[in-house]
């Protein structure tokens, strides 16, 4: 501020006899005071440059959701409207508090700055998949930068931000806007009243109205999870969630070609009713082919550690996106990539994500052969997403032929494909089609391309979902999953509804397609949410569930107290037994 601004202040100090009257005529005079500062021209350009962001995406975004951007973009106003007010317009009558408001204007508005910028770029999957900031740890920091940015993007933001700031030092002019700001800021704050009726977008006021309501539900009663101590003296009581092949048994197999088709983010309602209302789906269409199991359920709401999790029949107690070194040595353990070579079978795995996706393949070393795309920019027949380094993919059509063609290649092969389509709504915005619909179209073209190529006789397959959507890891449904098996000699198409999950994956692969005696017996899992908050708890074959917030010691539950007390020490005793295998699956 100027010199003459604050002896105008001043005055008006000297005018009203008081402080605390000045204070009450401040909305009179916030204009003046706005007129007069760069605190006032950094927040209106950066309001200017997010609207012309939100615009941009609106125009270019068809899907009936865009009108998310421009509530948004309110909401993000609300915030630098109440920031300027409370550190600049509310400080401005004394020179000594208007540094110490100044400081903490610029506390508070550069991170509300940087965040309404970069979280626009992904403002639908935040929508689906809100975030609170408060629960990123330094693991989710420095997966986001490794993983979601590189240098020229860091670098481009950052010149971005300073050329922000530059013009706003000279623009807007000392009267422009004068007259207006005053009601503009009352219109955008009456604007926001109604938007609060909805989920928060914006991800900072998601998290601090969070905050207060897990806040007010806190129990103390319930302890933090603390790093793990290996120890085996409870082994017993866990085997449930550790499944894994004690040896690797021979097998006599029922079909040459076993093929593992994992969808992305789909729950078991969701993926039921659409099929069922489309008379072209697989599921309709065959229908007299394929068994359901409609009680099955997911460990983990994260593609990683779900994979995992059916892969190797061990509970990763652990966010796929915090540091490998906790739970990779999973991988080392005898699991069914490991089974299938053993037997001589080919073990193929195959994705339409870029070679980035390599580094959150489970048991990687262990499959005899592997196919991921690269060079997807010269891609053009199919849409592609290279917008991200862990993001890059095309649809999952592109790798069809692929799949097809090395299924049809080996005399006996057991191949697993993780599918794409689904995971960033960017898919849905750039394709326009329903996940679940083009899902089946994808399983139709599949089967198709197996008869066309005379094998479909001997390929079982097996349909799934790694994991429901992550937008609440408190949602039971999100942990319930669609899986169905699939070949042309099924006969037992009744609906299977016992309670199993990724741990019995094994027993029923091994029970449909081998002569094994395997016999699958309902037990309770543990679950574990998204990478972003940690919330853990369990679910029982009966529906009894508990579901605790780590950070907030909060618990959802229809457990009784003691119960979900009990949940919080086991789920400790079974990080400390989870550690104690990794000297055992690295022997």
């Amino acid at each position: 501020m100027t010199p003459e601004s604050f002896e105008g202040i001043a005055a008006k100090v000297a005018q009203y006899g008081s402080i605390g009257q000045l204070i009450l005529t401040i909305p009179a005079h916030a204009s003046f005071i706005m007129s007069t500062n760069f605190p006032f021209r950094v927040t209106c350009n950066t309001l200017l440059l997010l609207l012309l962001l939100k615009i941009y995406f609106f125009i270019t975004t068809p899907l009936q959701s865009s009108y998310l951007y421009l509530i948004s973009w309110v909401q993000d106003a609300f915030l630098f409207v109440v920031t300027y007010f409370l550190f600049v317009a509310c400080t401005g009558f004394n020179r000594p508090l208007s540094y110490i408001g100044l400081l903490f204007f610029y506390i508070f508005f550069l991170p509300i700055c940087v965040l309404s910028i970069v979280y626009t770029f992904f403002l639908l999957d935040l929508y689906h998949f809100p975030m609170n900031i408060f629960s990123i740890s330094a693991d989710n920091f420095s997966f986001f930068i490794t993983y979601f940015t590189n240098f020229w993007l860091v670098a481009g933001f950052l010149l971005g931000l300073g050329a922000l700031f530059t013009v706003s030092y000279f623009f807007p002019k000392k009267q422009v806007y004068q007259e207006w700001s005053k009601r503009i800021g009352i219109i955008l704050v009456v604007m926001f009243i109604p938007s609060i009726f909805k989920p928060f977008i914006n991800p900072i006021l998601h998290s601090v109205s969070e905050e207060i309501l897990l806040s007010l539900r806190a129990d103390a009663n319930i302890k933090k999870l603390q790093p793990p101590v290996a120890s085996i003296t409870q082994a017993g009581k866990f085997s449930h969630l550790n499944q894994s092949f004690d040896t690797l048994p021979d097998a006599r197999f029922k079909y040459n070609r076993i093929v593992v088709l994992v969808m992305e983010g789909l729950k078991y309602n969701d993926f039921m009713q659409k099929s069922l209302a489309d008379s072209s789906s697989f599921l309709n269409r065959h229908k007299q082919h394929i068994k359901q199991y409609s009680n099955y359920h997911t460990l983990n709401i994260d593609s990683y550690t779900s994979l995992m999790a059916m892969m190797n029949s061990i509970f990763v107690p652990y966010q796929s996106h915090l540091s490998k070194e906790k739970f990779a040595f999973s991988d080392n353990c005898n699991n069914l990539v490991r089974f299938f070579n053993k037997n001589n079978y080919a073990t193929f795995f195959i994705t339409s994500y870029g070679r980035q996706q390599a580094t959150f393949v489970p048991d990687v070393n262990e499959w005899s052969t592997s196919f991921y795309l690269d060079s997807l920019e010269s891609i053009t027949r199919f849409t592609c997403l290279t917008t991200t380094p862990i993001e890059k993919a095309c649809e999952d059509n592109a790798v069809l032929d692929a799949l097809t063609d090395t299924v049809a290649k080996y005399p006996q092969i057991f191949a697993l494909q993780e599918m794409v389509y689904g995971h960033m709504t960017e898919w849905l915005k750039l394709v326009g089609t329903d996940p679940v619909t083009y899902y089946n179209r994808y399983f139709n073209n599949f089967v198709d391309n197996l008869h066309q190529k005379g094998i479909a006789d001997s390929t079982l397959i097996f349909i799934l979902s790694d994991h429901g959507p992550k937008e609440n890891a408190l949602d039971l449904e999100n942990y319930h999953i669609p899986f169905m098996v699939y070949a042309t000699n099924i006969t037992d198409t009744t609906s299977n509804q016992v309670f199993t999950s990724h741990l019995n994956f094994k027993d029923i692969v091994l029970q449909t397609a081998t002569n094994l005696p395997v016999t699958i017996t309902p037990q309770p899992i543990y679950i574990l949410g998204n990478s972003i908050e940690l919330v853990y708890g369990t679910i029982t074959p009966t529906g009894k569930y508990a579901l605790i917030t780590n950070r907030r010691q909060y618990a959802q539950s229809n457990l009784t107290k003691q119960q979900v007390l009990k949940l919080n020490k086991d789920f400790q005793n079974y990080l400390n037994y989870y550690e104690s295998l990794r000297l055992h699956c690295n022997r």
